[in-house]
């Protein structure tokens, strides 16, 4: 945590050793069970199968005590928010887009 300011740190309470997104779920559903969050919840399995391996890292956490706490967060979700407010998805990898001067990857949206 010493890359965070310390203003950061206490602002948002933030935690050793989790990662953005579990902060994410941390402030928008277990901390403060916002009535106006939404959770837009992907299911990874088809972009990542088929996502060129220098992007993986852009998509998933990288270490396996972060991929565990987002697991777990996700499964204790639904139990806290209203399923209202819970959104799965699924996308594919369908190529890169480097029409803007940068790099990025194009996915397929399927689910909404």
């Amino acid at each position: 945590m010493n890359d965070l300011p310390q203003h950061l740190t206490e602002t948002y309470r933030w935690i050793d050793g989790a990662s953005i997104t579990l902060m994410e779920f941390i402030h928008g559903a277990f901390r403060r069970n916002n009535p106006n969050a939404f959770f837009l919840i992907r299911k990874s399995e088809n972009l990542l199968k088929n996502l060129p391996e220098k992007y993986l890292d852009k998509f998933r956490d990288k270490d396996q005590l972060s991929q565990k706490q987002v697991k777990q967060s996700k499964s204790q979700l639904s139990q806290i928010i209203s399923p209202e407010q819970i959104f799965s998805y699924d996308c594919s990898y369908n190529g890169l887009d480097s029409s803007t001067g940068r790099e990025r990857v194009k996915q397929i949206l399927f689910g909404f």
